[in-house]
């Protein structure tokens, strides 16, 4: 996605993620996360990875289980 850009992707059970990167630094790329179901916001969180690393979010339950999300960041 194009830096300062944010993109959006439906999650299983009527959820939306919504990724826009913030500021990259030291290496580091920080992103804003948010997680909504309908208009009730679940996750709305501020998180710093690694360039090119890898943040692991565990979800909301959904059909008896859990949905593990992975989101990759690389800065270039």
């Amino acid at each position: 996605m194009p830096w300062q850009g944010t993109r959006s992707f439906e999650i299983p059970g009527g959820r939306l993620l919504t990724v826009a990167p913030q500021e990259y630094q030291n290496n580091r790329v920080s992103l804003k996360v948010r997680l909504t179901e309908g208009d009730k916001p679940v996750l709305d969180t501020a998180v710093g990875i690694q360039n090119k690393g890898n943040f692991i979010l565990g979800g909301p339950p959904h059909e008896g289980g859990t949905l593990v999300l992975l989101i990759s960041a690389a800065a270039q």
